[in-house]
């Protein structure tokens, strides 16, 4: 019974120390790995560092292409300037070209509606000659009516003549409507009434109409 004990022990530290080693080797294998990870992190860091490196020398490369980018872009501006002007120039040429087609293409018509205007012109030209024509021959009769109608007045003045035949008195210097009622034994009021005056005045050369009544 002792031996089957010692055995049992036997096998069970043989089978112990079996294990203890698999644990062992199993060990020294991660840290074989983690040795191994740790370089390959070393190296990553390293490969990051010269990337960060490159980067930033690339970065300097782009900061002075665009300064160079800039530099050129302002030579390029300051030669094209001159370009430009001369593009403003062309185009206002060509805006000034545009202007005087229209202004030759509105002299055109100014020019027809000239030769309409004319012979609009020359027709009332006629027109009015006319007018003037029968503007004459109306203020002709108006003239002989107005003789027509002198006369009939004499006509009148002597038709009336033939029925009261009054008298005129040529006024003289010295004279007053008192003076010559007097002379024609008449009156002021009679004289006033006669002549059709509002008041006393006469003047020299005025003839006064006697009242054959009053005589």
């Amino acid at each position: 019974m002792f031996k089957y004990s010692i055995c049992v022990l036997c096998l069970t530290l043989t089978s112990c120390s079996s294990h203890l080693a698999m644990l062992q080797r199993d060990k020294y294998d991660t840290s074989i790995a983690i040795d191994e990870m740790r370089m390959e992190l070393s190296d990553v860091k390293h490969t990051l560092s010269n990337t960060q490196v490159e980067m930033q020398i690339l970065e300097e490369k782009v900061r002075t292409q665009d300064v160079s980018l800039q530099k050129n872009k302002n030579q390029s501006s300051a030669v094209s300037l001159p370009e430009q002007k001369l593009a403003v120039i062309e185009k206002k040429i060509s805006q000034i070209e545009k202007m005087q087609d229209k202004l030759s293409s509105e002299l055109k018509q100014l020019g027809t509606h000239a030769n309409h205007t004319t012979s609009s012109l020359t027709q009332y030209q006629v027109r009015i000659t006319e007018l003037e024509s029968e503007l004459s021959s109306q203020t002709k009769m108006l003239q002989e009516l107005s003789e027509l109608k002198g006369t009939l007045r004499s006509i009148t003045h002597a038709i009336k003549g033939q029925t009261t035949s009054p008298s005129t008195y040529k006024v003289k210097a010295g004279d007053s409507l008192e003076k010559i009622s007097r002379i024609h034994n008449t009156s002021v009021e009679s004289l006033k009434k006669a002549n059709n005056l509002s008041s006393t005045k006469i003047v020299i050369g005025q003839d006064i109409r006697i009242p054959s009544g009053d005589i």
